[in-house]
């Protein structure tokens, strides 16, 4: 199962690509394998931890009665607990929106020196 997994997720992601162009764009020549091995060993640890934490976080209403009844929002809908954590790490991640802006700023100063 972990094999098909594996495989399902290498032909399905369309991530890869992107990310290597961006990497050997930001880093220089000499940093480059560096910034590849540590954006694909941060994939990897992702694959890893995201599942276990999902799997930590589903069902809070069975596994943590105490805290979470079956009559709340998370008793009729088990896996609404994950996916919240992940939408709301995701958008309010300290590093997400400076980074997104210096993104912006690098490309465009890019396309300037070009010119």
């Amino acid at each position: 199962m972990a094999v098909i997994t594996r495989f399902l997720l290498g032909c399905l992601n369309g991530l890869h690509g992107p990310i290597k162009a961006y990497a050997s764009e930001i880093f220089r020549a000499e940093h480059q394998a560096l910034g590849l091995s540590t954006i694909f060993t941060a994939w990897g640890i992702g694959l890893i931890i995201g599942p276990a934490l999902g799997g930590f976080l589903a069902q809070p209403a069975e596994k943590y009665p105490t805290l979470f009844s079956k009559d709340s929002l998370f008793g009729r809908f088990p896996y609404f607990l994950p996916s919240f954590c992940h939408i709301f790490v995701h958008m309010h991640l300290p590093g997400y929106y400076p980074f997104r802006c210096w993104q912006v700023t690098l490309l465009c100063r890019s396309c300037r020196a070009s010119v």
